[in-house]
């Protein structure tokens, strides 16, 4: 009798043990499954939150790469700006003497030029208007030397006669300024020194139309080097 309760007893604890390690190890595979599925969905933001960072980077630098190339390309546009300009100045600077000499303090019809010891004329273009009815250039003598040593002139005549014209001025001596006698000089100065200054006044009546005109100085040895254009503005 006694076996028989023990068995009926066994077989209840047997049972009941049974029952309760079956639901109990139910409950962690029912629990997994959340918690399985909060980490993929934890796990997808995180790489969603990432991916929207990187985007937002990527659009920051672009925008300020955009930004700083927009600057370079003003900077540079003003440097050019800038160089344009100057080089523009300097254009005028340049071209300041010959405007000059082409128009002095006494009018458009009143021409400058100076000459100093050294072989070469301040300007070596001088221009008159043709409503000028008459011309005066006044040629100054800005150095030391005195004529006899440094001597210069001013002389105008067609440019196909300089060569004739210089060399016989050689011959012509001092005592006539070293001018020949010939139709073709236009006008001339006298020879002058260190200090000194001469004028000479002509008509534009006595220049052909079409002809090349050239100033020189008459002094020996000078001719070669020191002469101009003359035109008719």
């Amino acid at each position: 009798m006694k076996q028989r309760i023990y068995l009926t007893l066994s077989l209840f604890f047997t049972l009941f043990v049974a029952t309760g390690c079956g639901s109990g190890s139910e409950e962690p595979a029912a629990s997994e499954a959340p918690a399985a599925e909060t980490m993929a969905d934890s796990t997808e933001a995180a790489a969603t939150d990432m991916a929207d960072a990187a985007e937002e980077a990527v659009e920051e630098a672009t925008e300020d790469m955009m930004a700083e190339a927009d600057e370079a390309m003003d900077d540079m546009g003003d440097s050019a700006m800038a160089a344009a300009e100057e080089m523009v100045e300097e254009a005028a600077d340049d071209m300041a003497p010959a405007e000059s000499a082409s128009a002095s303090a006494g009018g458009a019809c009143d021409l400058s030029i100076e000459v100093g010891d050294a072989l070469k004329f301040s300007t070596n273009t001088l221009s008159a208007p043709s409503s000028c009815d008459q011309v005066t250039v006044t040629l100054t003598h800005t150095g030391n030397l005195p004529a006899t040593a440094m001597g210069h002139n001013w002389v105008l005549m067609p440019a196909s006669a300089v060569t004739d014209v210089a060399t016989a001025g050689m011959g012509a001596g001092a005592a006539n300024n070293y001018l020949p006698d010939d139709d073709r000089i236009v006008a001339a100065t006298t020879i002058i020194g260190g200090g000194e200054s001469a004028s000479v006044t002509f008509s534009l009546s006595d220049l052909e139309a079409g002809t090349e005109y050239a100033y020189v100085c008459t002094f020996p040895g000078h001719w070669s080097v020191m002469r101009g254009t003359f035109t008719i503005a």
